[in-house]
């Protein structure tokens, strides 16, 4: 669950800070999938958000990058950034997405 999920990434948060006080974190949020979910991609990025600023953590989320809805990126779309198993970016196409929103971010935003 969303709640889960939170609670898994701050256990993951406060180890490595515990390590390291000062280190930098990036919390990326995936983007929906086609695959049937019992709660919508988004509900985790809400979670990350939240982690992020209670942890002073950056925060990205992939959905702002691939669209407003799977069906606009999906593999059978006029946009088929997404893997045939509905689930991964195909590598050439939404996996440069990632990384050119990445580097986007990380030169532009912070």
């Amino acid at each position: 669950s969303p709640a889960e999920h939170g609670i898994y990434l701050q256990t993951i948060i406060s180890r490595l800070r515990e390590v390291d006080p000062l280190m930098d974190i990036l919390l990326i949020a995936p983007c929906e999938n086609g695959r049937s979910n019992t709660w919508p991609m988004g509900e985790d990025a809400k979670v990350q958000r939240a982690l992020a600023v209670t942890n002073k953590c950056a925060f990205m989320d992939l959905q702002n990058y691939f669209g407003d809805s799977f069906s606009q990126y999906s593999s059978v779309s006029a946009r088929p950034w997404m893997n045939v198993d509905g689930i991964h970016p195909e590598p050439g196409i939404g996996g440069q997405t990632i990384v050119d929103a990445l580097l986007r971010f990380l030169l532009y935003t912070l």
